[in-house]
């Protein structure tokens, strides 16, 4: 893939975006294993098993073979393994003991976001086990077999790994936020930190995978990598789906050796409060607060508004007035969230429309551009990151004079309703 500032570019630079996306995702040439787009693989120093996300263990084991031998001869020349390509296939290694994670790219993503990639699945293992239980399980067994300890999670792991193979913006380092009217995040904000006990460390109110409003500490915000954590184990699998639950769970950014306890209860199909406890015998105060906070909820008449918003979903683009744009993603680096219009429209160009701006920002970041455009089969993307947000758009044609107008028109409408897209403070204590 290559790329001009968008400044100087003429229509006739407007380079392709690189057309393996389409090739690897709807025309593999390779059957089986190998012909997979993306694959994440994990075993462990002795090699064991751990996770696959394609294949059978029969297939892939051989890669295992080769994966440990690749490791340990770098290893023993005081080396670590990082990476390397091999023709269209791009292989990324973490070595984080007694663990090895391996990425196999075919759809031309930057090392660096395979390796936040790799960062990701390890850390939802260690939401299972703790770094502290890990390291004691090896020592005393360093060939042991990992996978009985994860029994149960694998769904996690697999939800996981296919929303990242599938272009999930896991690379964007923050969190879609759901727009709401100002007025009723503050009121649900409120009725977090009145409703807050004395072991409730954090609590949220989430809803389609997407953060609504937050109660936290002052000083002390959860990284996003931790709560995308959270949210993929809320809402790619059916575990949580019915009544309250009780859930130990390691966020790594926050602590990678111990445990926080997770209050969980859907009150609607769609969204669920989360309250997060350091004491692993605050069950009965947070069902308690868990009451509290809905009868406030229902007392102020804001489930209804809450429901309409999660109901409406992402704002197509078109409602921006912006009819050169068939999809916009904006990134507020201040508040660490995004947003994006709907993707439906895009039939089943959406895999295939995330995947391209993930090219694109990878590219980006490896050559250090500031904005950077593409011809892509149905559209034209532009991308733009400055200090204050990032922007990535597909565009129905380069009409620079139009393109530049769209791109103002959005970066206007989300300055005037910040504090109806970003959750921009939350409730604190």
């Amino acid at each position: 893939m290559e790329a001009r500032d968008l400044a100087p570019a003429r229509s006739d630079e407007v380079l392709d975006l690189n057309e393996a996306i389409i090739q690897s995702v709807y025309e593999p040439t390779v059957s089986g294993f190998c012909a997979v787009p993306a694959h994440y693989l994990i075993l462990t120093q002795s090699g064991k098993p751990v996770y696959s996300l394609n294949g059978s263990e029969v297939e892939y084991v051989e890669y295992l073979a080769i994966t440990q031998t690749l490791v340990s001869f770098f290893a023993a020349d005081n080396q670590l393994l990082k990476s390397f390509r091999s023709k269209n296939t791009t292989f990324v290694f973490r070595v984080v003991s007694p663990l090895i994670l391996v990425a196999i790219d075919k759809l031309h993503r930057s090392e660096t976001q395979l390796g936040h990639q790799l960062d990701i699945l390890h850390a939802q293992i260690l939401s299972t086990l703790t770094q502290n239980q890990l390291e004691k399980a090896f020592t005393s067994r360093p060939n042991m077999d990992l996978r009985p300890l994860l029994a149960g999670t694998e769904v996690f792991l697999n939800a996981l790994a296919k929303d990242m193979a599938s272009g999930d913006p896991v690379w964007f380092g923050a969190l879609e936020s759901l727009e709401l009217r100002k007025t009723t995040r503050l009121a649900l904000n409120s009725i977090l930190v009145e409703c807050r006990t004395p072991n409730m460390l954090y609590g949220m109110i989430v809803a389609d995978k997407q953060l609504v409003g937050v109660v936290r500490p002052k000083k002390h915000s959860l990284h996003p990598a931790d709560l995308y954590l959270l949210f993929s184990m809320l809402f790619n699998t059916t575990a949580f789906d019915e009544g309250e639950h009780w859930v130990p769970i390691c966020l790594p950014r926050f602590n990678p050796k111990g445990f926080l306890y997770a209050y969980i209860h859907f009150f609607t199909k769609s969204a669920a409060l989360v309250l997060l406890s350091p004491d692993r015998t605050a069950f009965f105060e947070l069902q308690q607060a868990y009451t509290n906070i809905m009868e406030q909820i229902n007392k102020q008449n804001l489930l209804l508004p809450l429901q309409q918003a999660v109901e409406r979903g992402r704002r197509p683009a078109d409602s921006l007035k912006v009819p050169e744009i068939s999809h916009f993603l904006y990134k507020s680096r201040a508040n660490v969230q995004y947003i994006q219009s709907d993707l439906q429209s895009l039939g089943d160009q959406q895999t295939l429309l995330k995947l391209a701006y993930s090219q694109l920002q990878g590219y980006m970041h490896d050559n250090k551009l500031r904005i950077c455009h593409a011809r892509y089969p149905h559209h034209v993307l532009l991308a733009w990151q400055t200090p204050a947000f990032e922007l990535y758009c597909a565009a129905k044609s380069l009409n620079k004079t139009a393109l530049s107008e769209a791109v103002r028109r959005i970066l206007i409408w989300v300055r005037r309703h910040e504090e109806r897209l970003f959750i921009t403070a939350g409730a604190t204590f």
